[in-house]
C-alpha cells in the first residue's frame, strides 16, 4: 500500500500535456534563433552619420566668430602663418644672434663655426637653462629639437649679408643689362625691330649704396 501511494504521488507531480500544448512546444523547438546579421540594435544618437565632412565643421573649442571683420581675420591668418616656436634669443651688444639648424647637410654647423659663429651655452645665459640640450654633440648648448643658438660679430654679419644680398645680386643685374644692350645693338644694326624695355629694366645694374641689414 505504501508503494502504490508513492507511485501515485510521483505520477501526480508530472505535468499533463494536452495535444495543443505539445504542438506548441514542438514549434518552439524547431524555430531557429535569429542570426547576428538579422539582429537589430537600437540607434545611438552619437553614431548618426551626417553629410558634412568633419573638416568642414569648426572644432568645438574654436567656434567661428561670425562678427569678426575681414581685417581681423586677415590679421589672424598672418599670425598663424608667421608664428614661431623658437623663442627670442638674448640681445648681445656687438653681435648678431640667430638659430642654426643641425640637419642641413648643405649648411652644416661646422661650416658656420669656421666662418666665425659661436654657439650660445646655457652656462653663459642661466635664464635659458630650460632650453639646454642634454645629450649629443651640442650638450650644454641652448637649443630646441634640431635648432641651436649662435652668435657672430655684427661687423662680420653685415659684411656677409652685403656680399650675399647686395653685391652678388648687382653682379647678376649687370649681366642682364649687358644682354639687353647687346640685343638692342643687334636690332639696331639689322633694322629688324625695336627692343622695348619693361618697367625697371633700365635700372638694372645701376649701383646703389649697400643698406644696413637688420640684426
Amino acid at each position: 500500500m505504501a508503494v502504490s501511494e508513492a507511485r501515485l504521488t510521483e505520477a501526480d507531480a508530472q505535468p499533463v500535456r494536452t495535444p495543443k500544448a505539445a504542438a506548441g512546444a514542438a514549434g518552439r523547438a524547431k524555430t531557429p534563433s535569429p542570426s547576428r546579421s538579422q539582429r537589430t540594435t537600437p540607434a545611438r544618437p552619437d553614431l548618426v552619420q551626417t553629410d558634412a565632412h568633419p573638416s568642414a565643421r569648426p572644432p568645438a573649442d574654436e567656434p567661428v566668430d561670425a562678427h569678426m571683420s575681414d581685417e581681423d581675420r586677415f590679421a589672424l591668418f598672418v599670425d598663424n602663418m608667421t608664428d614661431s616656436v623658437l623663442p627670442d634669443l638674448p640681445p648681445i651688444p656687438g653681435y648678431h644672434v640667430c638659430w642654426l639648424t643641425t640637419t642641413n647637410p648643405r649648411d652644416p654647423v661646422a661650416r658656420r663655426l669656421r666662418a666665425g659663429y659661436e654657439l650660445l651655452r646655457v652656462e653663459d645665459f642661466p635664464e635659458y637653462s630650460g632650453l639646454s640640450l642634454k645629450t649629443g654633440d651640442y650638450q650644454g648648448v641652448i637649443g630646441i629639437n634640431e635648432m641651436v643658438a649662435a652668435k657672430i660679430p655684427e661687423a662680420a654679419y653685415q659684411r656677409g649679408m652685403q656680399v650675399l644680398h647686395h653685391d652678388r645680386p648687382l653682379d647678376q643685374e649687370a649681366k642682364l643689362r649687358s644682354v639687353i644692350d647687346s640685343m638692342k645693338e643687334q636690332a639696331a644694326r639689322a633694322k629688324s625691330g625695336i627692343v622695348e624695355e619693361g618697367d625697371g629694366t633700365a635700372d638694372l645694374g645701376k649701383g646703389t649704396s649697400a643698406p644696413r641689414f637688420v640684426s
